[in-house]
Parts: structure tokens; sequence; C-alpha cells
């Protein structure tokens, strides 16, 4: 019988015909699937656990009583530890994280920072169209080479609340407690 021949198969319903497969294709079928598998499964097994418990929490950021979204909330440890963050949403609400998106913060006391900034390209530097991406991103790394600046940062929350050791907002993440944390920047 040829490698290609086409037999009756009479345990499929209606003796389909079917083609037989070559000693080479099935290796080689039997390969790929092994690789599929091994891909598919690697990363599996027994998950890496997270340093320190962490708890659920987040955070309520308004300026002058509204909602503040698009704001970085950072969670900075009072002594060792692990920092958490979060985005607000339009809300003003953000889920920290610390591990995982969303895991919340260990257990402990916290100094908060508050940041949101306006980045713009400084348009006094001569760019390339972005959408040339190979020649703005050789743009980029010539100007950082040089020790140039290329963006301008415009705070949008008054400037104190970025440094988590002078802004005065504190938290403290408890096992058993809502970890809920308002931050009212004031006008």
């Amino acid at each position: 019988m040829s490698r290609n021949a086409r037999t009756k198969d009479r345990s499929r319903p209606g003796g389909r015909e079917r083609r037989s497969r070559s000693w080479a294709t099935n290796r080689l079928t039997s390969r790929v699937g092994a690789a599929v598998t091994i891909l598919a499964t690697a990363g599996c097994g027994t998950p890496v656990r997270p340093p320190q418990p962490t708890y659920p929490a987040a955070a309520i950021v308004t300026y002058g009583g509204r909602e503040v979204a698009g704001a970085t909330v950072m969670l900075a440890p009072r002594g060792q530890g692990y920092a958490s963050q979060g985005v607000t949403d339009s809300r003003g609400r953000a889920r920290l994280s610390t591990f995982r998106p969303g895991d919340g913060a260990a257990a402990g006391d916290y100094d908060v920072a508050v940041l949101k900034y306006d980045t713009q390209v400084d348009p006094a530097i001569e760019m390339p169209d972005p959408s040339d991406q190979e020649a703005y991103e050789a743009a980029c790394t010539r100007l950082i080479a040089e020790g140039r600046n290329i963006y301008i940062h415009t705070p949008l929350l008054p400037e104190r609340y970025a440094d988590p050791a002078g802004s005065g907002l504190k938290a403290v993440v408890s096992p058993d407690g809502q970890n809920v944390f308002p931050f009212d920047l004031g006008p």
C-alpha cells in the first residue's frame, strides 16, 4: 500500500474513506502535539505565594470636593514592607495593588502620596512625527543620552501630595478592617 493510499475504514460510520498517514507524518504530529502540551502547561504548577499577605484596600480621592479621575495613589510603608498603589477611576476610586492587580495592601502603617500630571512633549524640542516610530524612538534615545528632558510634566494636584513623607496623608491597613481610605486634598 502506498503512503497516501485511501482505505475503507469499517470502524467509521458509513465506512468513510480515510487517508493513511506515513510513519514520518505520525512522528511529526506526535512531536508537535508534545510541544503544544509542554508550552500550554508551562508556568502551571505551584503558584508563587506573595511574601506577605494582603487585604482588600481602596482609596477615594477628591480635590475641592470633586472626585479626581486618573490620579495615582501610592502607599509607602513606614519602616519595612511593600508599597501599594492604584489609579483612580472616573468616580475617584482606586483599588490598591501590591503583588497582583487589585490584591490590596499588606497590614501596616503607611504614608500616602497622591499625584496626577499632564505630560506633554516639550514644544521647544523638535521631534519627528510619532507615527514614524523608528525615528521617534531614535530621537528620544539621543535626547536622553544627552541628558535632556523630553517631556514637560504639569502637576494637576498640589505638589505637596506627591511626596509620601511630606503629604500629611496616612493610612493604616488592617487584616479585619474596611481599608477604604478617603483623601480630600482640599482646594
